[in-house]
C-alpha cells in the first residue's frame, strides 16, 4: 500500500514537472523557434515581437511567424497596393477569375509572377505559389487549412481577414494603419510614413482644386455587378471617407451612411448632382447598367439631365484598394466634377 502511494507520488510531481517544463518553454526566447512555424491565433494586431539572426517574429490574426528581415520575394496574394506603396514590387501576385492583375497596378505588377486560383475554388494554387518560390506571403486567408498550406512553403502573414478588409476600406485612418502593419511585417517603417505624407498632400491637392464647385451639391457611386446596382455611402469601401469627408463632398440623401441596392423604383427617392457609374467585368454587369440608364426614371436624375455622368472603365481601385487605389478614386471624383457639363468623362 506504502509503495502505491509512493509510486502516485512521484507520477504526480513528474506531471508537475512536465507541465513547469512547458511553461518555461513557452515563456523562453521566441528564437529557438524553427523559422516560419506558429502559434494559436489570439485575435491582436499585428505586433512585432523582436528580431534575431533568423529574422524578426510577428504576430499576427493566425498566430505568430517569423519572416525574413528583408524579404525580396514577397507572394502578395492580397495587399499588393500597399507592397507597391513601400517601394517593394511584390514579385509574385494573385490573379482575379479572369486571370487578371490589379488593373491600376498593372504596370508596376508587369514582372510580378501570376498566381490563378485553383479551379472551381476561390483558392490560389498551391503548386504555383510552391513553384515561384518565394520567402514571404501575404494574404488575408483566415481558415486554419489554407493558412497552414500556405505556410508549409513559406513564413506567411494574415494581415487582415477579407471581413475586415472590408469594414476597414472606406476609412483613411484604417487604410493608414494597414499600410504601417504591412510595413511593419516587411521592415519598411519609414517608407510608410512617407506613402501616408504623399497621400495626404494628394488629398489636400485634389480639395483644394475643386475649390468651391461642389458647395451645396452631392455626388454619388453606382455599380453594376451581375443584374443588380448598388449605391455606394459615406462608409463602404467604395467612395467612403476619402471621397465624402476627404474631399469635403456630400452624398444623397438616400446613401447618407451606408449603400444601399439600387433598385428601379427607388429612383424616385434617389438624386445627385453627380454621378460615378461602373459595371463589373461579369456577365451581366453591361446588361444590368444599360437596363438601368434606359429607365425611364433614369433621366430624372440631375447628374443625367446635365450630363455630369462619369463612367469608370477601370474598377479596382474603387473596391479592396490602398492608398494608391484611394488615390486613383479621388482622382475620378475630381474628374467628374471639373468635367464640362453635358460631357460624360471616362478613363
Amino acid at each position: 500500500m506504502t509503495v502505491t502511494v509512493f509510486m502516485r507520488a512521484v507520477q504526480v510531481a513528474m506531471t508537475v514537472l512536465a507541465a513547469a517544463v512547458l511553461v518555461h518553454q513557452s515563456a523562453s526566447s521566441i528564437s529557438n523557434r524553427a523559422p516560419g512555424v506558429v502559434t494559436e491565433p489570439d485575435g491582436s494586431d499585428i505586433v512585432a515581437l523582436g528580431e534575431d539572426a533568423g529574422g524578426r517574429w510577428i504576430r499576427h490574426r493566425a498566430g505568430t511567424t517569423r519572416v525574413p528581415l528583408h524579404p525580396t520575394r514577397v507572394c502578395a496574394l492580397n495587399f499588393a497596393d500597399e507592397l507597391v506603396s513601400l517601394g517593394l514590387t511584390p514579385s509574385a501576385v494573385a490573379t482575379d477569375w479572369r486571370e487578371q492583375k490589379l488593373d491600376y497596378l498593372r504596370d508596376d505588377l508587369a514582372g510580378a509572377a501570376p498566381i490563378p486560383h485553383s479551379l472551381g475554388q476561390w483558392l490560389p494554387s498551391f503548386e504555383a505559389i510552391a513553384a515561384h518560390g518565394p520567402d514571404l506571403i501575404l494574404t488575408w486567408a483566415a481558415d486554419r487549412h489554407t493558412f497552414e498550406q500556405l505556410s508549409r512553403i513559406a513564413p506567411t502573414v494574415v494581415v487582415r481577414t477579407l471581413r475586415e478588409v472590408l469594414d476597414e476600406n472606406g476609412s483613411i485612418a484604417s487604410l493608414e494603419q494597414r499600410l504601417r502593419d504591412i510595413a511593419l511585417v516587411v521592415g519598411r517603417e519609414a517608407a510608410a510614413l512617407a506613402a501616408i505624407s504623399k497621400f495626404r498632400e494628394h488629398l489636400t491637392a485634389s480639395r483644394e482644386l475643386l475649390g468651391d464647385t461642389m458647395d451645396g451639391r452631392t455626388i454619388a457611386f453606382v455599380r453594376a455587378r451581375g443584374r443588380q446596382w448598388r449605391l455606394y455611402g459615406k462608409h463602404d469601401e467604395c467612395g467612403g471617407e476619402a471621397i465624402y469627408a476627404g474631399l469635403g463632398l456630400e452624398a444623397p440623401a438616400l446613401v447618407r451612411d451606408r449603400g444601399t441596392e439600387l433598385d428601379p423604383e427607388r429612383l424616385l427617392a434617389f438624386d445627385a448632382d453627380f454621378l460615378v457609374v461602373v459595371a463589373d467585368p461579369m456577365l451581366a454587369s453591361d446588361e444590368a447598367l444599360q437596363r438601368l440608364q434606359t429607365h425611364p426614371l433614369w433621366n430624372r436624375i440631375r447628374a443625367v439631365n446635365t450630363g455630369h455622368v462619369h463612367r469608370v472603365e477601370a474598377l479596382e481601385h474603387w473596391i479592396l484598394s490602398g492608398l494608391l487605389g484611394k488615390a486613383r478614386m479621388i482622382d475620378d471624383a475630381v474628374s467628374c466634377a471639373l468635367a464640362p457639363c453635358g460631357r460624360s468623362t471616362s478613363e
